[in-house]
C-alpha cells in the first residue's frame, strides 16, 4: 500500500517573548538557513533537517535543538498499538540522504491574497534507502519528504482537521509531508523520530496524568527503558525544555505538536488520528509519532 500524502503539523518551536517585526530569513556562508520570527531565531542546517533555536536577545543564551532523525515502520501484529523496537520493520535515516532548502517565499492569506508571513521548504533531493525491510530493499525518492517551515507576521489561528491551533509571532511552524511510503503490511504504522536536546537536557512533559519532569542527563536505569507519553485530551501536546525552576521572566523553549494528521491514500481521501509516544532511552529523548488505524 502506498501512503499518498501524510501531512502532520509538527506545529511550533517556541520561546515565549515579546513579538517583534515580520519574519526574516537569510543563508550564511556554511549554507545554514537563519530564520527569525519575533524574538525567536531558528538555525536550520543546510544539508540535514536539524534545527537549533534560541531567544534572539537573551543574555547568557540557552540553545535548544530539535533534530528530525528518521521514519520508522513498525508492526502491531501482537495487538499492542505502540512503537517498540522489537517490532521494528523498516527505518529511513534522514541523515543518510541529501536535503535542499528552497528560496524564501511569502505566505499569503488564501482569502485576501495579502502577505501574512514567510516560509521555505526543506526537501529530500535524492534517494533515501529504507533499511531492515526484506525483501526487497525499498527507498524514498527525491521530493517524497518535505518539511514546510513557516512564520507569521501576526498571531494566527489555523484549523487542523477541524481543530483550532493558535501560532504566535515568536513561533515557527513546521508541517511534515510524506509521500509514497511502501508499507510491508496494511496493518503496520509509521513513526516520525525526533530527537530533542538542550544545554541542560531537562524536560517537562504535559500528560493526561499531570506534568512529569525528566532529567535526560542521567540514565534512568536498566529497569526503565522507555517512558510512554500519555497524551492529554487536547489537540495540542507539549514537551518543554527546562533548566531549573521556571519564573515569569525566563524564556523556556518547547516542542509543541498537534495529535492529528491528514492522510490522502492513492485511492481516495481520508483522515487519520495520531497518537504520540515519547521514548526516553538512556539519556536519549525522542518523540515518536504514528497514525492510528481507523
Amino acid at each position: 500500500m502506498l501512503l499518498g500524502v501524510f501531512a502532520l503539523a509538527i506545529s511550533v518551536l517556541v520561546v515565549p517573548a515579546v513579538a517583534g517585526a515580520a519574519p526574516t530569513g537569510s543563508v550564511d556562508s556554511a549554507n545554514r538557513i537563519i530564520f527569525n520570527s519575533g524574538s525567536l531565531t531558528g538555525v536550520f542546517e543546510g544539508n540535514v533537517p536539524h534545527i537549533t533555536f534560541y531567544a534572539t536577545n537573551e543574555l547568557g543564551r540557552t540553545t535548544y535543538q530539535l533534530n528530525f532523525r528518521s521514519l520508522i515502520e513498525f508492526s502491531t501484529s501482537s495487538g499492542v498499538s505502540t512503537y517498540e523496537s522489537p517490532r521494528l520493520v523498516a527505518v529511513a535515516d534522514f541523515d543518510s540522504a541529501s536535503w535542499t532548502a528552497s528560496n524564501f517565499y511569502p505566505v499569503k492569506d488564501k482569502t485576501t491574497g495579502t502577505t501574512i508571513g514567510m516560509g521555505f521548504n526543506f526537501t529530500l533531493n535524492n534517494q533515501m534507502t529504507i533499511v531492515e525491510k526484506t525483501p526487497p530493499p525499498q527507498s524514498l525518492k527525491s521530493g517524497d519528504v518535505v518539511l514546510v517551515v513557516k512564520a507569521y507576521n501576526n498571531t494566527r489561528t489555523i484549523t487542523v482537521n477541524g481543530q483550532s491551533v493558535t501560532i504566535n509571532t515568536a513561533e515557527i511552524k513546521i508541517d511534515f509531508v510524506l509521500k509514497n511510503w511502501p508499507f510491508a503490511s496494511t496493518s503496520d504504522k509509521l513513526a516520525l523520530q525526533v530527537n530533542m536536546h538542550s544545554d541542560y537536557n531537562h524536560f517537562a512533559l504535559d500528560q493526561s496524568t499531570g506534568t512529569t519532569t525528566v532529567d535526560a542527563t542521567n540514565d534512568e536505569g536498566a529497569a526503565v527503558m522507555e517512558h510512554p507519553f500519555t497524551e492529554t485530551s487536547n489537540t495540542e501536546q507539549n514537551v518543554r525544555y527546562a533548566s531549573g525552576p521556571v519564573t515569569s521572566s525566563m524564556n523556556i523553549g518547547f516542542f509543541h505538536f498537534v495529535n492529528t494528521a491528514t492522510v490522502t491514500p492513492a485511492g481516495g481521501a481520508g483522515v487519520a488520528g495520531l497518537a504520540a509516544v515519547l521514548v526516553i532511552r538512556h539519556r536519549h529523548l525522542q518523540v515518536q509519532r504514528f497514525p492510528k488505524s481507523k
